[in-house]
Formats: C-alpha cells, structure tokens, sequence
C-alpha cells in the first residue's frame, strides 16, 4: 500500500527499491552478529575465524531477505510470512547440501544449485572449517574409510558424484570465490524484487 502511495505522487521506483535494501542493510549485520556471537560463545563450535562464517551468516540472511520482499509482492499481506517461511524450507532443503546432498545430485542439478546463495554460503563455510582440519588430520585417509552413504557421521565427504557420503563440495575453493558468488546470487534477489515492483508500478492505490 505504501509502495502504491508513494509511486501514485511521482516517486521513483527505483528510488524507493534502493531506500528499502538499504534499510535492510543497515540493521541486518546486527541481527548477524548477535546470532554469530551466541554461537562463538559455546566451547563447540566452528573454528574458523569469526569473520568469514559471519560473512556467510550475513549473506545467507540477506538472501532470506529478498525472499520475504518477494514473498511479500506476490501475495497478500496475511500470506506473505507462509510463502517467505516455504520459500526458505525448499532454498535449505533443496540448496545446502544439508538434506539433499550436491554430490548425489545430477550434473544439470548442480549446476542448477550454483545459482543459489544457499549453496555458496554453505560451501564457504564448510570449507573454511575444514581448512582448520586438514593440517592436524589424515583427510585423504578418512575418506577412504568412509562408507558409500550420505548417513554416514565420518568423513568430510567426496568431490565425486554417489561417492563417500557424497556432500560433493569442492573444498578447494577459495574464501573470495564462495564469497562473490554467494554475494552475486543474494544481490540477484533483490534485482527480481526491483523487477517485480517495476511490474505493479501501473497499479492503482487502493
């Protein structure tokens, strides 16, 4: 309703997209760090540095974000809050890699969950953890003593398609590489809440 007012008296749309993502931006890196910082104050926890798995933390919320802005255009008020809460459980399900695993998906599946935060922000953390590991344990051996299936509570899992518990992230890649394109797919959302409100511009306020 408001976007309705306020587009009826000649304000840019474009101008009112960028006033709300930056908003979002403002207070979202507090909401991170307070879930970030209850976490690091238990003894087990990750041991990677504090400020790549908040990168992370903070990227995989603002996507979550630019869900509930979309949800939030496409239905009605009442529903908005279901259809943003569907959207996550399908994104984590089908995404992460936690339930679903990216090794045992087809090659058209993994290329299609590249284009997915979730998975980005995964990987990352993942692999900066077991960059923690790799100096102090036999990895390479690890696997290959770890049974042929997704359940298994050992290993840290094959690049390989079906093979190991078949997580199937690539650990080799960097830091920067997780960041930037976790970064690019998040900023992705927003641009279709940008082009969703373009497509209501014509409406009428109510």
């Amino acid at each position: 309703v408001v976007f309705f007012r306020e587009t009826a008296v000649g304000q840019s749309v474009v101008s009112y997209w960028f006033a709300k993502t930056l908003d979002t931006f403002v207070w979202l890196p507090i909401y991170t760090s307070a879930f970030v910082l209850v976490g690091y104050s238990s003894p087990a926890w990750f041991l990677q540095p504090l400020r790549a798995y908040w990168l992370f933390v903070f990227l995989a919320l603002s996507g979550f974000y630019g869900h509930g802005m979309v949800a939030s255009l496409l239905v009605g008020t009442g529903s908005a809050a279901l259809l943003a809460l569907v959207f996550g459980i399908v994104a984590v399900i089908g995404f992460s890699g936690t339930v679903n695993a990216y090794g045992d998906l087809s090659e058209g599946g993994q290329k299609f969950s590249n284009f997915w935060f979730l998975f980005w922000s995964t990987q990352g953390i993942v692999s900066e953890e077991y960059d923690q590991y790799r100096y102090a344990f036999d990895i390479d051996r690890l696997n290959d003593q770890t049974p042929d299936k997704y359940n298994s509570e050992f290993g840290i899992g094959s690049q390989t398609v079906g093979a190991g518990v078949g997580y199937g992230f690539d650990l080799e890649s960097s830091y920067s590489r997780n960041a930037g394109f976790c970064a690019l797919t998040v900023f992705a959302w927003y641009l279709i809440v940008l082009w969703t409100l373009k497509t209501k511009e014509h409406r009428k306020h109510r």
